[in-house]
């Protein structure tokens, strides 16, 4: 064993002791002996945190028990305690239970009448009861009811009125299994070795022999995708040859043996259609012939094409005649997400959580981020990093030992340059209400955490688009509501967004365009794709000149190509197109979705490209 040093960090009992804490008392009161209080285990979270506890805590005394070597006549009750402490019997595993303990008691009772008294551990009799159930095969059953399904196995050469052999197709059976490496006998073949593949042609033959009256016999003949032919096993295709050859049918006695053998073969093989909807489903007088309603309008091409989905509905009535802010806000993140969020309440999201099996060495990237929030500001604020680090170990996140303090040093690395400039180019700040109305429409909010030169925002991310179009919301706000200024966004790395002044007639203009494209997005999706689009208007972007070239063939055709990439993604990127709400409102990618894409980033997404600062890095 690795002598590594004693930590109770990233293990249950850490994580129960929190939540057991939060119970009890509030985080904001600290720490105790170390571990931070969870604060989310309240109500019914508390009542299941109680369960899984007492739950462990029986693990860990049965963990003890079992660990201890015991006389035979000691371990002989702890079988009944055990399935007792863990198990609620019903008629299905009752009888699997009482197996068992039959199992256990006459293992060691054998021990017993040998009058063995000396003490023994687990291990031994668990091998022992291991090799008893591997014998019984308690969980394999066989003609268990009027259908029986199981593999080939030797032996069961039972008489059946009717067997079914399914997925019988070349190179699954007869079954073909590479050799070991360590096989000598593979490399040095004898005579009277056994042979995989001759025990599967026997396993048929018995299968065959079982068939009282019906044999039958499935395979894939094509490929669902792409239609390409597939073969048989070469034990059906031996057997169609034996009876082709072997009989006739009946009037074709005057045929040669070749033509005798493929009208048998037609007569005994099936092809089925690989889609319900086949015409071939609803012929009349056919022994196949399907009776499924549903498809009969496909399979007589007279169905109606599915409606667009995106199609208007009728028209939202804001509450109050107003919009607020935080809406536009949240609108611009992300504007098909937003319709089906909002107007539909409809939310896509993946169930499934799947627990990590490692100790996390590493901080995940959205655990990373909030960790870097707080640390940001402490920075800023030039608060105490070390009680920050004894707090978030208290949490369990960081990674034990001087891996957490590895990492904690090169995040306040990486946030020094930002904390730096923050602290420099921040003042006084003050919050601003507004009320500002537009066409049929108000548009109300309040701008937090403003400067009288402009607005500063940061966070300790790589900026994006969707970044940058939200300081652009506030900054038309800012210049028509407070005063002409500057405005900044700054993330790590050196990323950031700055917007130049624009004055109140030009600000009202664009936020009467935004919010036009936030009424029609809320009642069609908007095929506004915020990082797509602006690949493409950089694309458009010449940098010599300054200027965004949209009349140039070979530019057009160039950003065009970028906008495809974006869309579709790459091999280690994903493109806007695998999103959820997106893939569901734009199926396809086609030269009206390219287009009205590079339409709608020219009306919400050049205003703020022409306004912002260094164009040059763009």
């Amino acid at each position: 064993m690795l002598e590594l040093p004693a930590t109770g960090q990233n293990t249950w009992a850490f994580g129960l002791n929190r939540m057991l804490l939060g119970y009890a008392m509030d985080s904001h009161v600290g720490t105790w002996n170390k571990i931070l209080p969870y604060d989310e285990c309240t109500g019914l979270s508390a009542k299941l945190a109680g369960q899984l506890a007492t739950f462990i805590d029986s693990l860990a005394s049965w963990r003890s028990k079992l660990n201890q070597e015991r006389k035979l006549s000691e371990w002989l009750p702890l079988c009944q305690c055990l399935l007792d402490a863990f198990f609620e019997t019903d008629e299905q595993i009752e009888a699997i239970f009482i197996f068992m303990l039959q199992q256990w008691q006459k293992t060691i009772e054998t021990g017993i009448v040998a009058k063995y008294e000396e003490i023994v551990p687990l291990s031994l009799i668990r091998d022992e009861l291991a090799t008893c159930f591997d014998d019984e095969k308690i969980s394999q059953r066989f003609l268990a009811g009027a259908i029986n399904f199981c593999t080939l196995m030797p032996m069961r050469s039972i008489p059946f009125k009717v067997v079914c052999l399914l997925g019988m197709n070349d190179r699954i059976y007869p079954r073909s299994i590479p050799p070991l490496g360590f096989d000598l006998m593979a490399e040095q073949p004898q005579r009277g070795d056994r042979k995989r593949r001759d025990d599967d042609r026997y396993l048929f033959l018995e299968a065959l022999n079982s068939a009282s009256q019906l044999f039958y016999v499935s395979y894939i003949g094509h490929a669902i995708r792409d239609n390409q032919a597939h073969n048989p096993s070469v034990l059906v295709n031996e057997l169609l040859d034996y009876i082709s050859q072997s009989f006739c049918l009946e009037g074709d006695e005057h045929l040669n043996i070749d033509l005798s053998a493929d009208r048998v073969k037609e007569h005994l093989v099936t092809k089925h259609t690989r889609v319900p909807f086949a015409t071939e489903n609803y012929l009349p007088n056919s022994i196949h012939q399907s009776y499924a309603s549903e498809w009969l309008s496909a399979a007589r091409k007279q169905g109606n094409p599915r409606p667009e989905f995106c199609t208007p509905l009728t028209p939202m009535i804001e509450h109050g005649n107003e919009i607020l802010l935080e809406q536009l806000l949240s609108f611009y993140r992300h504007p098909i997400r937003a319709f089906f969020q909002q107007r539909l309440k409809v939310n896509f999201f993946n169930e499934e959580v799947q627990l990590p099996e490692n100790e996390p060495f590493i901080v995940n990237n959205l655990q990373r981020y909030k960790y870097n929030e707080r640390l940001l500001e402490a920075m800023i604020y030039e608060e105490s990093l070390e009680e920050l680090l004894t707090t978030l170990r208290a949490t369990g996140g960081l990674p034990a030992e001087h891996f957490g303090q590895i990492y904690w040093e090169k995040q306040i690395q990486d946030m020094q340059p930002l904390a730096d400039k923050v602290k420099i180019n921040c003042h006084e700040y003050f919050n601003k209400l507004f009320v500002e109305p537009f066409e049929n429409i108000r548009l109300a909010g309040q701008l937090r955490n403003i400067q009288q030169n402009g607005i500063i925002r940061y966070r300790p991310a790589n900026l994006t688009i969707n970044d940058g179009l939200s300081l652009w919301i506030e900054h038309l706000i800012f210049c028509l509501t407070v005063r002409s200024g500057e405005s900044y966004y700054w993330g790590r790395d050196n990323s950031e967004w700055c917007f130049e002044s624009v004055d109140k007639y030009q600000a009202k203009v664009y936020l009467q365009q935004l919010i036009n494209g936030y009424q029609e997005g809320m009642n069609s999706p908007l095929p506004l794709f915020n990082k797509s689009g602006w690949n493409w208007l950089m694309s458009c972007y010449n940098k010599k000149s300054e200027q965004f070239d949209f009349e140039s063939e070979a530019v057009l055709q160039k950003a065009k190509m970028q906008l495809i990439h974006s869309l579709q993604g790459t091999y280690n990127q994903p493109g806007e197109m695998e999103d959820s709400y997106i893939g569901r409102a734009f199926s396809k990618i086609d030269s009206n979705l390219l287009e009205t894409i590079q339409k709608k980033a020219r009306t919400y997404l050049l205003p703020m490209a022409i306004y912002r600062k260094n164009k040059k890095r763009m």
